[in-house]
């Protein structure tokens, strides 16, 4: 998948609403961060000090600041998403009914069907939510990542084994997902035909008393593209084990700094 394809999705969700978006996404996670490092100061203060009223009508309005921002960049970004898929839609519609007839016999019904049923399905249902989810996962974990790097400097020497792991995890994750995605993707197509095909000549079947044998055969398609799907959820679950003990490792490495910065002060 190259960055092309990326780059036509933005085009469709539109240059002034990513910007808009990628701004509320830095803005709140800097508000966020501000809001910790307030309670931080509330916290270290005097006694007489964090009686004082402006410690949580700030943290307040830093709290109330942050419910806008996320709820108006969820709008925002969930409206122009909608947008897009319907772009899309509407423009793989068109094409498809103004296509030359030698396109419908070299791309069977089910292939057709699999397009418009669960590729532009998973664009309008799961794109969005996964896409909106990741964004505000990486400003997290950038905020987390700089936060920690001005608390602990002397944490960057642990990040250099970490990187490596995680690229080398990263790619060998993507290559195998990849292909199983597409193969999940082609075995599904002749489901869908199969299927069609069987609803079309349902009184032939009944007529010669064939329905077992037909049944078998589409349990069998079923059956290997349910394989493929396993296959997939499988390598999506290798990659969070690896991932949770790439965390658990820097975790880990995080309290014994800080410890023995404070033994050496």
């Amino acid at each position: 998948v190259t960055w092309k394809i990326y780059w036509g999705l933005l085009k469709e969700f539109g240059i002034f609403s990513a910007v808009t978006v990628s701004v509320l996404l830095v803005l709140g996670q800097a508000i966020f961060i501000y809001g910790d490092y307030w309670l931080a100061r509330w916290a270290s203060s005097d006694a007489e000090e964090q009686k004082e009223s402006k410690w949580i009508w700030i943290y307040a309005i830093f709290v109330g600041a942050l419910i806008i921002i996320s709820v108006w960049r969820a709008q925002v970004f969930f409206h122009f998403s909608l947008v897009a898929s319907t772009s899309l839609h509407e423009k793989s519609l068109s094409r498809v009914l103004h296509a030359p007839l030698s396109f419908y016999h070299t791309n069977p019904t089910g292939r057709i069907l699999n397009r418009f049923s669960r590729d532009l399905g998973a664009v309008d249902e799961q794109l969005p939510k996964v896409a909106f989810d990741a964004l505000q996962a990486f400003m997290m974990v950038s905020g987390a990542l700089v936060l920690l790097i001005v608390v602990i400097p002397y944490i960057l020497p642990v990040f250099v084994p970490l990187i490596i792991m995680f690229l080398w995890i990263n790619q060998r994750y993507l290559v195998t997902s990849r292909e199983l995605k597409r193969f999940e993707a082609v075995t599904r197509s002749p489901v869908y035909a199969n299927f069609n095909a069987i609803i079309t000549g349902l009184p032939t079947i009944r007529a010669y008393r064939v329905a077992n044998f037909f049944r078998k055969q589409f349990l069998h398609l079923l059956t290997i593209n349910c394989s493929w799907w396993l296959s997939w959820i499988t390598c999506a679950r290798w990659i969070g084990f690896r991932l949770d003990f790439i965390v658990a490792m820097l975790l880990t490495a995080a309290p014994f700094i800080m410890v023995g910065i404070q033994e050496k002060l």
